[in-house]
């Protein structure tokens, strides 16, 4: 089973409005990945932003061992120095991951770090810090993005994935869109102490990227999608409904919606966030690939 855990109200290049509904929302996905063995895609627009966000926080959880489930997510090992540390990790596995000062610091406010009051000589310091991070990896290439062959797959020019870690599809013979580059904007990643593979990917946005996002589900054992983005947002296409999830929900080879309730759609109905959604999605063949 596929689940689609789907936070709606996140505004790009900023941050959650509501910090009790993105900790229930976290909680939700840390505990589908502790008990279902399979990857996870997290995806945003770009995937770099409110990916980096999530991506960096389950890290952080992962890492230090701390249990979501609690309303305190402090720990003495988690300051300013070790958030920055974290971030450019992050940014070692995908470029411009966490976009924002505003991200960074609600990162900071969701495990409880001190920060500087707002309009002091010490909160500027702190965000010069920040943008000093450096946006890429020193040394990575990305060859493969810049192929004229797949740069219509780039939703972006300026945000593409590394060469050394990008998932490549793999062929099907019965590949209604043939990729003969077997490219895909996104980036394979991990967390310490987490069994299992990240997928950071930005939102498929043709019918070629769509096919290519659907083989990647397939073929890296994908077991649940973390997407951060409205379809729409001020107006403009943000997200692509790639398993017609809103717009009369029907099947997808080998797709399958489930009518029944997940125990995460059950627990959510307990709590006040209309922003938040959770769909299962059943699996018609298995998957080959792992990540």
């Amino acid at each position: 089973t596929l689940t689609h855990f789907w936070f709606k109200a996140w505004p790009d290049h900023g941050v959650p409005a509501d910090i009790n509904g993105f900790k229930e929302f976290i909680r939700m996905v840390y505990n589908d990945i502790i008990t279902v063995r399979g990857n996870t895609i997290i995806h945003c627009s770009a995937g770099v932003g409110r990916t980096g966000v999530v991506y960096v926080v389950l890290c952080l959880l992962f890492q230090f061992g701390i249990n979501p489930a609690a309303d305190n997510w402090s720990h003495p090992c988690i300051n300013i120095d070790s958030i920055i540390g974290e971030i450019e990790n992050a940014r070692q596995s995908r470029m411009h991951m966490v976009q924002t000062f505003d991200q960074f610091l609600f990162i900071c406010d969701n495990f409880g770090v001190p920060i500087p009051q707002a309009n002091t000589p010490e909160m500027e310091a702190l965000e010069v810090r920040f943008n000093n991070i450096p946006q890429t990896a020193s040394g990575k290439t990305t060859t493969k993005a810049n192929i004229p062959a797949n740069r219509p797959k780039n939703r972006y020019s300026n945000i593409l994935p590394y060469d050394d870690n990008i998932p490549f599809i793999q062929p099907r013979p019965d590949h209604d869109n043939p990729n003969p580059t077997r490219y895909i904007n996104a980036s394979l990643a991990s967390c310490p102490n987490c069994r299992d593979s990240f997928i950071l990917a930005q939102c498929p946005h043709t019918s070629a990227t769509i096919q290519d996002f659907r083989d990647m589900i397939m073929q890296r054992q994908v077991r649940r999608i973390i997407m951060l983005t409205g379809l729409v947002e001020k107006g403009r296409a943000k997200c692509n409904d790639y398993l017609n999830l809103v717009n009369e929900p029907k099947n997808i080879s080998p797709f399958i919606l489930m009518n029944t309730q997940t125990e995460a759609e059950i627990q959510m109905q307990k709590y006040t966030y209309p922003n938040i959604s959770f769909r299962a999605i059943a699996n018609s063949v298995g998957n080959s690939t792992n990540a």
